[in-house]
C-alpha cells in the first residue's frame, strides 16, 4: 500500500502481462533493467561437465570414474577472419583471449597481420562512402569506414621480415614449431597488450591457436 497526494491509501497495481513477459525475458537472457522477482543463474558453456550427463550403457570403467567425469568440460572454439580484426571486433577478441574465455582460436593469415599492423601504426576513422580511387591517390586504403595509410603496411613488412628470418633459423637448428608457437612468438615480439597475439604468448599453455595458412 502507498499514499496518494492527499494522504489517502492507494493500492499498488499488479504488473500487466507485458511487464511480466519482459521480466521473464530478462531472467532468460540476463537483460539489465526489468528484473524478475526470482532470478536463476544461466548455465554458461564453460559450466558444463561430463558429470552433468547420465553415463551411457556402453561407457567403459574409466569413463564411470566421478573424478574423470568432473574433469571433462566443454571446449570452446572461436573462429574469425581478418575483416573482424580490422574492425572494432578486434578488442573483443583480445578480451576473450586475455581472460582465457575460449580454449581454441582459429584465424587466417589476415587475422594475424591486421592485429600486428594495428600495434605498429594507427588506423583512422573515415566514412563508408569515401571513393577508393581518391583515397588510393593519397596513399590511403579503406576497410569499411576505416582508413589505413600505405606506410602502415611498409612498417609491418620492415618489422616482420627480420623476425621471419630469425624464426626460420631457429626452426632449422632446433625443431619445427606448431602454429600456436609461431603465433605466440609474434605476440612475444610485438609486446603490446592491445594485441590478442600478445595474450597468445602469455597464455600459450591455456589457449590453442590454429593458423589455417600453416596447416
Amino acid at each position: 500500500m502507498s499514499r496518494g497526494s492527499r494522504g489517502s491509501p492507494r493500492r499498488l497495481q499488479r504488473p500487466g502481462p507485458r511487464a511480466r513477459g519482459a521480466a521473464r525475458l530478462a531472467c532468460v537472457h540476463g537483460v539489465p533493467g526489468v528484473q524478475p522477482r526470482r532470478r536463476h543463474r544461466r548455465r554458461q558453456p564453460d559450466d558444463w561437465r561430463l558429470s552433468h550427463e547420465k553415463p551411457s550403457e556402453d561407457c567403459d570403467e574409466a569413463e564411470l570414474d566421478p573424478k574423470y567425469r568432473q574433469s571433462v568440460k566443454c571446449k570452446i572454439f572461436l573462429g574469425f577472419t581478418s575483416n573482424l580484426v580490422s574492425s572494432g571486433i578486434r578488442d573483443i577478441i583480445r578480451f576473450l583471449a586475455q581472460h582465457h574465455m575460449v580454449d581454441v582460436i582459429v584465424t587466417t593469415a589476415g587475422g594475424i597481420e591486421e592485429d600486428l599492423i594495428k600495434c605498429l601504426a594507427p588506423t583512422y576513422r573515415g566514412d563508408f562512402s569515401l571513393p577508393g580511387a581518391l583515397l588510393r591517390s593519397k596513399g590511403l586504403n579503406r576497410i569499411g569506414n576505416l582508413l589505413v595509410p600505405n606506410d602502415n603496411y611498409c612498417k609491418f613488412e620492415n618489422w616482420i621480415m627480420p623476425l621471419f628470418d630469425q624464426m626460420l633459423f631457429e626452426q632449422s637448428t632446433e625443431n619445427v614449431w606448431t602454429p600456436s608457437k609461431v603465433i605466440a612468438r609474434l605476440g612475444k615480439e610485438i609486446n603490446d597488450e592491445s594485441s590478442y597475439l600478445y595474450w597468445a604468448y602469455k597464455y600459450l599453455t591455456r589457449i590453442t591457436y590454429l593458423y589455417t595458412a600453416l596447416h
